[in-house]
């Protein structure tokens, strides 16, 4: 894209030729990639109960259009306008991409299937009632047919013994029938 690199006060430049087709079609590809993956990103985060989806759309695929809207702005727009002559930054750009990921990916393990996430998938997947209990009888996760079935939130659940939790269901029961 770049026809030529010159020197000047701010370091190393890239002349462009506004008026080549190669430039307008890195743009085009560029914006539509990042139209896509705006798109998927927020696909990504209306997906309830999936906390994986979520984690996968803050680490990668939002902070990827960012900087590729970035990249496009400061290293192709500009100067294609002739407003600014700036050196090429979309490097460093990725670089702090790549970084911010590594760091995201070590704190939140989204790619490793851990027993957790393969019990969330496969208890959430089955259409009986199934509960997840610690070893203190306590409810850590509810899949959406025993909520349904309960007509409690998981909010309601979660945290409490399941024999508090039988209580609570028969109570309702004696309610219901008054």
């Amino acid at each position: 894209m770049a026809v030529d690199f010159i020197l000047s006060d701010n370091g190393w430049i890239e002349v462009f030729n506004p008026d080549s087709v190669w430039n307008l079609g890195f743009l085009g590809t560029s914006l539509l990639g990042a139209l896509f993956f705006t798109y998927l990103g927020f696909r990504l985060l209306k997906i309830k109960g999936s906390h994986r989806a979520r984690m996968h759309a803050y680490i990668i695929t939002l902070p990827l259009v960012i900087i590729v809207l970035m990249i496009l702005f400061l290293n192709i727009l500009i100067p294609m306008l002739g407003l600014q002559q700036t050196p090429p930054l979309a490097q460093g750009f990725i670089a702090l991409w790549f970084i911010t990921i590594a760091v995201l990916l070590n704190k939140y393990p989204i790619f490793t299937l851990s027993p957790r996430i393969a019990a969330d998938v496969i208890v959430n997947a089955m259409s009986d009632m199934c509960l997840l209990v610690d070893p203190q009888g306590r409810i850590i996760h509810a899949n959406p047919a025993t909520t349904a079935l309960l007509q409690f939130s998981p909010q309601q659940i979660i945290g409490i013994r399941v024999h508090d939790l039988l209580e609570k269901c028969s109570e309702s029961l004696v309610l219901d029938k008054k």
